[in-house]
């Protein structure tokens, strides 16, 4: 399960457009892991995103 705070807005009736952006994560018990690669590739992709002409 993911969700966000756009999910949350979403079912409170408000209509946007939404979309997340992160690193996969592992998360159970009240903890999250992630490889360190994933924070890299997730900070490359989000350069390419913003910077896309």
């Amino acid at each position: 399960f993911y969700g966000s705070d756009a999910d949350v807005a979403l079912s409170s009736g408000h209509d946007f457009r939404h979309g997340l952006i992160g690193p996969g994560v592992a998360a159970s018990h009240g903890y999250e892991r992630t490889h360190k690669e994933g924070l890299l590739n997730t900070l490359c992709l989000l350069k390419e995103y913003i910077t896309h002409e």
